[in-house]
């Protein structure tokens, strides 16, 4: 299986709140910026410094708007309090979906790819997945 997408990583400033990241997954093609159809999922911090097999706690929630595939600079969200800033923002290959489990490879623009699996709890970064390499399990 292989399906590709957009993905956006989001800074989220909450008053009173620790800052915590948002990282949504959209399909590929054009998305209605109103209809809520991004899988969605709440970050501790920016999972960008992290190694192969270190993962992050996260909390996955309810689909969020298009919109979010798309941001320019720093938005008051219609149905949430604070600031949602945009970081990155690319493509996204599911290599497989199986389990509860997503194992993606993203390539943020920056001419690398970065391989992630996502549950709805944690978040570990992982290889990237060649054609010869099979989703590591663990």
């Amino acid at each position: 299986m292989s399906e590709t997408g957009r993905i956006s990583l989001c800074r989220h400033e909450i008053p009173g709140e620790p800052v915590h990241f948002d990282l949504f997954l959209g399909p590929g093609g054009d998305v209605d910026p109103d209809a809520r159809v991004l899988r969605t999922w709440r970050l501790p911090g920016d999972p960008s410094g992290l190694a192969v097999g270190e993962a992050l706690e996260v909390t996955r929630l309810g689909a969020h708007r298009g919109a979010y595939l798309h941001l320019e600079g720093p938005t008051v969200p219609k149905s949430a309090p604070g600031i949602v800033s945009p970081v990155r923002r690319g493509t996204c290959t599911i290599r497989e979906e199986a389990g509860g489990r997503l194992f993606l490879t993203i390539d943020w623009g920056d001419g690398g790819e970065v391989g992630l699996e996502l549950t709805d709890d944690r978040l570990r970064r992982s290889e990237t997945g060649g054609d010869d390499d099979e989703p590591r399990r663990s």
